[in-house]
C-alpha cells in the first residue's frame, strides 16, 4: 500500500513530502537580531524565580507559591534557596503532578515557599480574550536554550 502512495516518489522523497506538511510548533528566533533582544531581565518580569546556578525557573503565582515545570525540581528538596529579585527564600514543599512522567507528561509543579515573599507581586492570571496579535513572552530556560 505504501508504494501504491507515494508513485514515483523514493521513500525517502514521501517522508520528506511529509514531513514538511506536518505543522511546526517551534519558537522562532532571528539570525539578524542580537540574543540580548530575547533576553528578559528582572525588571521585565520581576515574578521570575530561579532555582539554581544553571538557572532553572518558575513564577512566583501566590506570596508563599512558584509555579514551575515538574522536570526543573529535581534538584529541589525543603531547605534548598529560590532566588527572587535579590533575596533567597528556602523551599517547604514541593508539589510534583503525580501522574508526572519525564518527557512524557503532566510537567508541573508548584514550590512552597518557607517564607512570604512581600516585596515582589505575583503574576495575575490573564482572564482577557484579546491575545491575538499580542507579543508571548516564554520564561525560562532549557536544556536547549
Amino acid at each position: 500500500m505504501l508504494q501504491r502512495m507515494t508513485g514515483s516518489f523514493s521513500g525517502f522523497g514521501f517522508w520528506l513530502i511529509l514531513l514538511i506538511t506536518m505543522p511546526a510548533e517551534a519558537i522562532v528566533i532571528r539570525h539578524d537580531v542580537v540574543d540580548k533582544h530575547y533576553l528578559a531581565t528582572v525588571a521585565d518580569y520581576p515574578a521570575l524565580a530561579t532555582f539554581y546556578v544553571d538557572g532553572a525557573h518558575g513564577s512566583l503565582i501566590a506570596p508563599r507559591w512558584v509555579l514551575t515545570a515538574a522536570h526543573t525540581t529535581f534538584c529541589l528538596q525543603p531547605g534548598s534557596l529560590i532566588r527572587l529579585g535579590a533575596a533567597l527564600y528556602p523551599v517547604r514543599r514541593l508539589y510534583v503532578h503525580p501522574e508526572h512522567q519525564p518527557g512524557v507528561s503532566h510537567d508541573i509543579a508548584l514550590v512552597e515557599l518557607a517564607t512570604a515573599v512581600s516585596d515582589i507581586a505575583p503574576v495575575q492570571l490573564y482572564t482577557d480574550s484579546d491575545e491575538a496579535g499580542r507579543d508571548l513572552w516564554f520564561i525560562g530556560a532549557g536544556g536547549t536554550g
